[in-house]
């Protein structure tokens, strides 16, 4: 029987995979450690207390070592074992004095299966934001690896891209989500691949990483798309917190916690859900913390014809799930999906064959308030206004400060 190592990390046979797939896929995740305490990824791994003891910590980015050093000096923890947990608070921005703005940005790309093509659509998606002076950029789920499998077979050449978008962006010194499935180093094997969204802050440094939840099984891959041949997010692990602050200075945890500026993240399904998940929505999870300014969902939908009738009636859906998600959370999304089939191989006559999956743009509690065509490279912009927060506001019984178990909308006395 394969055992699980050898299952995630590949070194199996194709009748070695149907055998464990049964056993590791489908509804099958382990969890992030069997006997430590569930911590915060930073830099994509989860417990780096059980990585640091086996060795297996990867030292691929050097800035990673050398900002845990500045935690322990500064905070007087180890963040191997004491990792920063941070909130913010994002609500009432149409309403309340605002304290700064962020130019948020999306960039709906072609994203096929020729890796050096992805990289350079994600390179001039870095210059674009560059030149306009964004300061966090989004892009589609897959859009450096491709979302079709086949990725997981030229891992040496999708490393090498990787480190090449990451000395770009933090040349360009723009904040980069970027979306693509890759490898991590964690606790059960040492390449456990992951769809994921990469958070790099505009100095280059990778904060953390949003892992999809709700990945592509057989039960919810009729009628044609095919698996996907990666891990998905254990339904009990910690919610990402992303930092949206340029400042990188490590600061020890105090009151002031829920005043941090803050985004989730969801790849395509995790906002869609579908029924078959069993998970509850990460977005009720989302509005019960109440710590949020922004949503970032990076998608790569099945494209379509806008003539056909299943594009249709998928649009109509996706569509509704937006409205609904940012009217009950009260929570911007800025979403961009990629503008090509899944097969696209670098044709430039092929960039405008399809329509998207969904709406790129940005919707918020009102409707959409950007919107992109919906064929062909499109960038686009939004400014992010954070609310000045403090005495203006009372949690619960009048108290002045939140309670840091989270706490819903209705605890807050803000009518949305």
């Amino acid at each position: 029987m394969v055992n699980e190592k050898d299952y995630w990390e590949g070194n199996v046979t194709p009748e070695e995979f149907e055998e464990g797939l049964e056993k590791y896929g489908y509804e099958y995740t382990p969890p992030v450690s069997k006997s430590e305490p569930k911590i915060a990824p930073l830099g994509g791994c989860y417990n780096y207390k059980k990585l640091a003891e086996e060795g297996l910590i990867d030292d691929a980015i050097p800035e990673q070592k050398e900002y845990a050093k500045k935690v322990k000096e500064i905070v007087g923890e180890d963040p191997l074992y004491n990792q920063q947990t941070w909130r913010g608070f994002g609500v009432a921005a149409d309403t309340q004095e605002i304290r700064e703005v962020y130019k948020m940005a999306g960039a709906q790309i072609p994203v096929g299966t020729n890796i050096q093509v992805n990289k350079r659509e994600i390179f001039k998606a870095i210059d674009w934001a560059k030149e306009n002076n964004v300061d966090h950029l989004l892009t589609p789920e897959g859009s450096l690896s491709g979302w079709l499998g086949g990725w997981e077979t030229k891992l040496d050449e999708l490393t090498d891209a990787l480190r090449e978008v990451e000395a770009h962006q933090k040349k360009a010194g723009v904040a980069l989500h970027l979306g693509t499935n890759f490898f991590e180093t964690e606790y059960f094997g040492s390449k456990v691949f992951r769809n994921e969204i990469r958070h790099y802050k505009s100095n280059g440094r990778l904060a953390c990483c949003t892992y999809k939840s709700l990945v592509l099984d057989r039960q919810a891959s009729h009628p044609n798309p095919p698996l996907e041949n990666v891990l998905k997010r254990d339904k009990d692990d910690p919610i990402v917190m992303v930092r949206l602050s340029h400042d990188d200075t490590p600061v020890a945890n105090s009151d002031e916690w829920w005043q941090e500026p803050l985004a989730a993240g969801l790849i395509c399904n995790d906002l869609w859900g579908y029924q078959e998940g069993g998970q509850r929505p990460l977005t009720s999870i989302f509005n019960q913390m109440g710590c949020f300014n922004i949503i970032f969902h990076a998608t790569n939908g099945r494209k379509g014809k806008e003539e056909d009738y299943d594009w249709q009636i998928f649009d109509k859906w996706h569509d509704a799930f937006f409205h609904m998600t940012s009217f009950n959370t009260s929570l911007p999304i800025l979403t961009v999906d990629a503008c090509t089939d899944w097969m696209w191989n670098g044709d430039e006559d092929a960039v405008e064959d399809c329509v998207t999956s969904s709406q790129s743009g940005v919707m918020t509690y009102n409707g959409w308030d950007v919107t992109v065509p919906r064929k062909g490279r499109q960038y686009f912009s939004w400014d992010l206004k954070i609310p000045k927060l403090g005495e203006t506001y009372t949690f619960g019984n009048g108290n002045s400060q939140p309670h840091k178990e989270g706490f819903t909308y209705a605890d807050t006395g803000i009518n949305k």
